[in-house]
Formats: structure tokens, C-alpha cells, sequence
């Protein structure tokens, strides 16, 4: 055995015992590669650059809008990132609105009240309206049991009153004494006036005197100045007429409209009013996640950054006339400039023959007037395809002034375009006619993604005129975009 050991060692020491001393040679030094990375690791401990809040980085080394699904609550639906929160099984196959499965869907398409299908209600009607069952709207019922006079609750007349005689408040005509005692202006009580009436640029006040009268429409298309003249006269062609809403706004006339506010702190009613106005340094703003409902919200103003933005306002009373592609041009400038974005140029989302709205707009990513991404942060060169892929969301379709519009009657956007963004020949002879014989294409900016037929660019045709279009849900709003 000890022999053994020694002929190893020997073997050993004659291989190896007397080499020198290995010394080992140090690694490369480390070259950091970011080559296409905007984010993430360099490859030796460093870093290829940060992404903005609210964004996160991929693995391969882009910038990405963050989305956290949630399915809190919910049985079925979206997640809110184009997952789903699970699918509906007998016996209850069908997902509500309020993401939970159930054995039968409410419908209230196109009803205001009356049943849902389901034994719940769409809604209840005012007095002194009520609800025709078997269409689902709301009529009104006027009466005129006990009146002689006066309005029979639904704008139609009960009958007069002879001269020298008033309708009282409950329907009865009684002998009236006029009074103009300290007044030089105004109702003398019985249907008359004090007085031969103020002159120009006055008014006469609540106390019958004659004051100095400033006109004031603001952005008021008719209706009364404040001075007893007008703001403009609504359009009207064959079938058709615009009337004067009592916010001021030419519309479509809407038939026994019920003002509806329910859950709204402030935006339309639906019926051409107010639900409300923000205080200062707030805008009337909308979140997909309050069903849709606006409300107030805290706006510090346009973020410089921004790079798209809608019309909050348009020469819509010249339909779809804007003088050419250089005069809608001209408003998406203007809008910008009165938010402190002239500095940039600016060009409307339309497409002409030869000139496709899709090459108008520059390459993205495009940012809104909060400085929020209207596509994914890291589309790079692919920006134009995702944009015309999967739309604007709607929470991020806002106006110059922070706000979104009216959907419910202004979701209708001129682009002239097909789902591509490329012309469809329907521009109003280029931009510049208003003729309701010619045609205009409009997307819907509250739409659901291509290739359904609701898209944001493409979504159906109308008329070139002021009528057409706001009797489509429309106002002639315009996407701009800085290339």
C-alpha cells in the first residue's frame, strides 16, 4: 500500500509539483449596449434611461403605458385591458352592465321608461309626462279640467282672456288694474307696457327703469344677447329645422325630451341644458369608470407637451365648409393658441383626394392636453398602425380646454376618411361646401374600435349641412394633431 502512494506522489510531482504558480487573466472590460432600448439594463449594471410615471418597461427595453386589470367585483366583461374577467354559464348566461351574470339581459334601447324586459324599469317620466308602454317613451298629458286659461302643462292654451282681463295662476280670467306707478319701462301688470320702451343699448331692469345694456353671447350660437337682441338664428332646410336650446345651442328639436342629471354634477342634460357648472380651475370631465357620468375635476391647463386635442367649438353653422384643408387647418391653430399650445403647428384629422388624413398628423406617439399617451408610449415606428388599429380611447379624447364633449349629442367628427385614414370621397367637395346634397364622413370620437361601424374615423356618412350634421348627433368638431 505504501508503495502505491509513493508512485503516485512521484507521478504527481514530476506532472505538475514543480510548475509555477498559475496566474488567472481578468475579464473584458464590460461595453454597455442600449442599441433600440430606450429603458432597462445596459448589460453592465447601468442603465439604458427611466420611463415617465404611469409607464412601465418591457424586456425589450420600451417604455409602455401601464395596465392593471381588475376584475373586482365582476363575473363577466372586460378587465379594462382587453382581457375578461370570465364568461357566463346557464342557468345565467348573460353579463349586465354591472358585470355579473344573470338569466336575463335588460334591454332599454331606444326607451326612456316603461319595463326593461327583465321586470326593472328604464327609467321613470316627470310630470306631466307619462310613459307610452309599448315604445318606451315619455308623452306629455296636458289638461285643462278647471282652467279657462292659460297653458295646459304641455305648451298648448286653454283658451283667452277679453281685453282688460289676465289669466291668475290657477286658470281663471280676472278684471286687471295696469300699474306703472315709478316706472318708465316694462309689464304694467295686465299684458301692457309703462312707458314708449327704452332706446338702443338699453334695457329696461327688474324695476321698470331704463338701463345701459352690454350685449354679452359669448360662445351662445342664438337666443337672447342679454339686451333684448339676438345671438343668431338657428338653420333650417327641407325636413328639418334647428331650434334655439335654452343654453344657448342650435339642435336638433328633440320631442318630449326628459332632462336626465341623474349621478351628473355638471355637462348637458340631454336636452340642450345644464346639469351644473365646475368651479374655477375646474372641467366638466368624464371616467369611464362612473358609468359614464361627468363630473367636476381639477384642470391646471393645457400640458405643453400636448400634441392632439378636439375641437371644443367649430364654425359648424357653415357645415362642413371650413375653406379647404387650410382652413380647418386655421381653427385646430387657433383653438391651440387660446390654450397657450400656437407654438406648435397644427393640422386637422381630414382627408381630401390625393391627401390622406393618416399623412397629415406626423408619426406619434401623440400626447392630449393632460399629457397622457393616446397610444402605447413604446409604439415606436408602428405608431400610425396602432393609432389606426385601435383608436383613441374615449376617456382620452379630450378637448383643447381639458374637457370631453357632449356625447350623447356631439359625437360626430368630420375626417373624410375610411377606417385607415385613407380619403373615401366623402369631404364636402374638399372642405368647402355646406349643401346637404353633398356628403361628409364622420367617425365617432365615443366609438368602439374598428372594424365595427361605430369607429373614432370612420364611422358613417352625413350631410354638408349645419342641419345634417346636428341632427346626427354632431357639432363639426375637428381631431387635431401636431405633426
Amino acid at each position: 500500500m505504501w508503495g502505491r502512494c509513493w508512485l503516485t506522489l512521484v507521478f504527481w510531482a514530476v506532472l505538475g509539483g514543480c510548475a509555477e504558480e498559475t496566474h488567472h487573466t481578468p475579464p473584458p472590460a464590460c461595453t454597455p449596449n442600449c442599441q433600440g432600448r430606450t429603458c432597462g439594463a445596459d448589460g453592465c449594471g447601468g442603465t439604458c434611461g427611466s420611463c415617465l410615471l404611469g409607464e412601465t418597461c418591457t424586456l425589450a427595453g420600451a417604455c409602455t403605458s401601464v395596465c392593471l386589470a381588475d376584475c373586482t367585483g365582476r363575473q363577466c366583461g372586460e378587465d379594462g385591458c382587453g382581457g375578461s374577467c370570465g364568461t357566463c354559464q346557464a342557468p345565467n348566461p348573460f353579463c349586465a352592465p354591472t358585470n355579473r351574470c344573470v338569466d336575463c339581459l335588460p334591454n332599454c334601447d331606444g326607451r326612456q321608461c316603461g319595463d326593461d324586459g327583465c321586470g326593472g324599469s328604464c327609467g321613470a317620466c316627470t310630470t306631466p309626462f307619462v310613459c307610452t308602454a309599448t315604445v318606451g317613451t315619455c308623452r306629455c298629458v296636458g289638461s285643462c279640467v278647471g282652467r279657462e286659461c292659460g297653458d295646459n302643462g304641455c305648451g298648448a292654451s286653454c283658451g283667452g282672456c277679453d281685453v282688460g282681463e289676465i289669466c291668475n295662476l290657477t286658470g281663471t280670467c280676472e278684471i286687471c288694474t295696469p300699474n306703472c306707478t315709478g316706472r318708465e319701462c316694462g309689464d304694467d301688470g295686465c299684458g301692457g307696457t309703462c312707458g314708449a320702451g327704452c332706446g338702443n343699448g338699453e334695457i329696461c331692469d327688474a324695476a321698470g327703469q331704463c338701463v345701459t345694456c352690454t350685449p354679452s353671447c359669448g360662445d351662445n350660437e342664438c337666443g337672447d344677447d342679454g339686451c333684448g337682441g339676438s345671438c343668431g338664428t338657428c338653420l333650417g332646410n327641407v325636413g328639418a329645422t334647428l331650434s334655439c336650446t335654452a343654453s344657448g345651442i342650435c339642435r336638433c328639436p328633440l320631442d318630449a325630451c326628459v332632462p336626465d342629471c341623474t349621478g351628473q354634477a355638471c355637462g348637458d342634460d340631454g336636452c340642450g341644458g345644464s346639469c351644473g357648472e365646475c368651479k374655477a380651475g375646474q372641467v366638466c370631465a368624464y371616467d369611464r369608470t362612473t358609468n359614464p357620468l361627468w363630473q367636476c375635476a381639477a384642470y391646471a391647463g393645457a400640458d405643453p407637451s400636448a400634441t392632439f386635442f378636439i375641437t371644443s367649438r367649430a364654425t359648424w353653422l357653415s357645415g362642413g365648409n371650413f375653406g379647404g384643408l387650410a382652413g380647418a387647418d386655421a381653427i385646430c391653430q387657433q383653438r391651440a393658441t387660446e390654450v397657450g399650445l400656437g407654438g406648435k403647428t397644427w393640422r386637422a384629422y381630414l382627408s381630401v383626394a390625393g391627401t390622406p388624413a393618416r399623412g397629415r398628423i406626423g408619426n406619434g406617439p401623440w400626447r392630449n392636453v393632460r399629457g397622457q399617451t393616446i397610444v402605447s408610449a413604446g409604439c415606436g415606428a408602428n405608431c400610425l398602425t396602432e393609432l389606426h388599429q385601435n383608436g383613441v380611447r374615449a376617456e382620452l379624447a379630450l378637448t383643447e380646454l381639458g374637457t370631453q364633449v357632449d356625447w350623447r349629442n356631439e359625437h360626430d367628427l368630420y375626417t373624410g376618411s375610411d377606417g385607415d385614414g385613407q380619403p373615401n370621397g366623402l369631404d364636402c367637395a374638399g372642405w368647402t361646401s355646406a349643401e346637404e346634397t353633398t356628403l361628409a364622413q364622420v367617425g365617432h370620437v365615443d366609438g368602439v374600435r374598428p372594424p365595427n361601424p361605430t369607429s373614432w374615423n370612420s364611422a358613417h356618412s352625413t350631410g354638408c349641412d349645419a342641419v345634417a350634421i346636428a341632427c346626427t348627433a354632431g357639432r363639426g368638431l375637428l381631431y387635431c394633431f401636431s405633426p
